[in-house]
């Protein structure tokens, strides 16, 4: 008798901590899309990527696939050499490094330097679009 009523405590002890961890984690992280207490409108956004850039020069436009080996380089100065760009999202971009993918906010790119045309490189405006210009 003594075994079953500390086996059910064990199962009570077990519900009762794991609800308590999900209910505290949606509390102090309502960001979180998995948080039922979290913003509508964050579980709603549309996420666009973009495969193409317009090329101001030629008026072309280029996909970010065939751009080839790329130079970000940060709005700090730091500069990432060797990357492919992978895919532009709304905020941040994908790139790939010594064959891992990575991932940037757009906002901290200052700009991202063409290997393969000498004196291009892609700008983004203040709403994350981009566009290849030639550096100033």
């Amino acid at each position: 008798m003594i075994r079953d009523f500390s086996d059910t405590m064990k199962i009570y002890l077990f519900l009762i901590l794991f609800l308590g961890t999900v209910l505290s984690f949606t509390i102090f992280y309502p960001d979180k899309k998995y948080s039922f207490l979290s913003n509508s409108n964050y579980l709603n956004q549309k996420d666009t990527v973009i495969r193409k850039i317009f090329d101001e020069s030629t008026g072309d436009s280029i996909d970010i696939l065939s751009l080839g080996n790329l130079r970000i380089v940060e709005k700090d100065g730091t500069i990432k050499k060797n990357t492919i760009l992978k895919e532009i999202h709304s905020y941040w971009i994908i790139y790939e490094k010594d064959g891992s993918l990575h991932d940037f906010l757009i906002s901290a790119i200052d700009r991202i330097e063409l290997g393969n045309k000498k004196g291009k490189a892609i700008y983004f405006d203040k709403k994350g679009k981009a566009t290849i210009k030639w550096i100033p």
